[in-house]
């Protein structure tokens, strides 16, 4: 079983990074995050994304969610721009007072499966005080490569630790309906087919990118709240709305209920 309260974020690459320029870290925005995450002191599990760093070179070298059979640079590229990254991450996190545990996602993953032990391993490290943190990254597996995105990382670990709640943090103030972001916020999501159907027609046109873009954190959240767990999108950049969030569920954001199952 998970630790009481367990909070899952994903801090997106939007706001930890400037995704239109390539390899720049949004220092400030970062320091910002950890900072109100330290002031939380909640069990915390952490994804976070490649922004401008992890995806301007899977665009380079044409790394996706499918297989491929990518150049071994391109795909050393990819990876070693996550984890400089990664590492920008744990630093700030460190700095904040938190003390974070890094989790490259090969030692959760198998066969693009989680492993058996991974739910035993985290939550050991969430008892021990630590914060796991993993993110998305290029792995390999039969036939070639692919990126597994932190988007899916965060259905994968909400599936096997059943967290109190999800977060996604954006740069945005939460999903809107609208490919221009004029009309302000959708304050709930539903998490049935057709209000999703609804909802593709709005977003389907805003930017993508090698994992998938607005729509497939969408598409991920909603697969958490099959679960029953109650998901998340906030703005990052406003970081006392995250505190919110988790502390009490006042929520200034956009939320897909958790489904109850009968």
């Amino acid at each position: 079983m998970a630790s009481p309260g367990l909070v899952l974020l994903k801090l997106g690459g939007s706001l930890l990074t400037f995704k239109a320029r390539p390899l720049s870290f949004n220092a400030e925005a970062t320091r910002s995050v950890c900072r109100a995450l330290q002031s939380l002191r909640k069990p915390l599990v952490i994804v976070h994304g490649g922004g401008s760093f992890g995806h301007f070179f899977a665009a380079k070298h044409n790394l996706s969610r499918s297989l491929t059979k990518a150049s071994p640079l391109g795909v050393a590229e990819v990876k070693t721009a996550m984890m400089d990254l990664h590492l920008r991450l744990l630093t700030s996190l460190q700095d904040a007072g938190l003390a974070p545990f890094s989790l490259p996602p090969v030692s959760l993953l198998e066969n693009a499966g989680m492993r058996s032990s991974a739910a035993r391993l985290l939550n050991r490290l969430v008892d021990s005080q630590m914060v796991p943190v993993t993110y998305g990254d290029v792995l390999q597996t039969r036939g070639g490569f692919r990126i597994v995105s932190g988007d899916t990382l965060m259905f994968e670990l909400a599936r096997i630790l059943r967290p109190a709640k999800a977060l996604f943090a954006l740069d945005v103030d939460g999903i809107y309906e609208d490919a221009g972001l004029t009309r302000g916020p959708l304050n709930e999501l539903p998490a049935g087919a057709k209000g999703f159907r609804y909802l593709l027609r709005g977003v389907r046109s805003r930017t993508s990118d090698a994992t998938g873009g607005i729509l497939f954190k969408v598409r991920e959240a909603r697969r958490i709240a099959s679960l029953g767990i109650d998901a998340y999108f906030v703005n990052g950049l406003k970081p006392e709305r995250l505190v919110k969030a988790i502390n009490d569920g006042v929520l200034e954001g956009t939320l897909i209920k958790g489904r109850t199952r009968d």
